[in-house]
Order: structure tokens, then C-alpha cells, then sequence
């Protein structure tokens, strides 16, 4: 039997042209895993914008990526409020995203349940789906 390869990972980003995400990590009290400010140089150059996001660690594709999706609402969840009056007050925008690496013509999807679908409005958050064939 063929082993399924194919790995995934998920992130939330918050993102705009003027804000200290250092402010967003005090007030929700989450430690990002990536943060930027305008015009820093970083590792694919300068950023255009100022951004904050967690990421979680990859996982299969196959039987962890809905578990990872429901993980990183999970954490995010009880912020909603807060999160609304800082994109509000600074103008910043949330945006979800769903990478998946797909490996050896591997079939690969996402699927995201009535939660996910209502966290995502309540929040005000776009989706981007990433798949890659490596």
C-alpha cells in the first residue's frame, strides 16, 4: 500500500500599512510565530505592509488538516471582540490560509465546516488555498 505524503499547514494573518504588531500581541496575548514592519527588510525582502500571523506546524494533508484549521480557530476564537476593535482602530485586515504541499500526483482537498465558515465571517476574514505539486 502507497504511503500518502502530501503535508499541509495553516495560518492566520493580520495585516495593514500602519500598525505595531508587538500592540496585537499585548492586547490578544498570543505569541506570533512571524511578525513585520513596513519597509523592514525580511526573508524575501522588504515587507510592503505591516503584518502579524501564527502559523501551525505542518501536518498530512490526508488526516490532520481539519484538525489544524479547527486548531488554529480554536485559538483564536474567544478574541473575536478584540481583534474587531484593532482591525477597526488601525485599519488592518485578517486573511486565513490553507497551504497544502501536494506530493507523488497525491489527491488533495479542504474542507471547511459551518464553524470554521462562521468564525471566519464574524471576524471579517478572507481565505487563501494554496496547493503546490512538489
Amino acid at each position: 500500500m502507497k504511503m500518502y505524503t502530501s503535508k499541509a499547514y495553516v495560518y492566520l494573518r493580520f495585516y495593514g500599512e500602519d500598525f505595531r504588531p508587538i500592540e496585537l500581541t499585548s492586547l490578544i496575548n498570543i505569541d506570533p510565530t512571524s511578525y513585520g514592519q513596513k519597509g523592514q527588510r525580511g526573508q524575501y525582502g522588504v515587507y510592503k505592509e505591516c503584518f502579524w500571523q501564527k502559523k501551525l506546524k505542518k501536518t498530512s494533508a490526508l488526516d490532520e488538516l481539519d484538525d489544524s484549521i479547527l486548531k488554529l480557530i480554536s485559538i483564536f476564537k474567544d478574541k473575536i471582540p478584540s481583534l474587531k476593535d484593532f482591525m477597526k482602530k488601525h485599519n488592518v485586515k485578517a486573511k486565513y490560509f490553507v497551504v497544502i504541499k501536494a506530493k507523488n500526483n497525491e489527491d488533495v482537498g479542504v474542507c471547511m465546516g459551518i464553524d470554521v465558515i462562521r468564525f471566519l465571517n464574524e471576524l471579517g476574514a478572507s481565505v487563501e488555498v494554496d496547493v503546490y505539486n512538489c
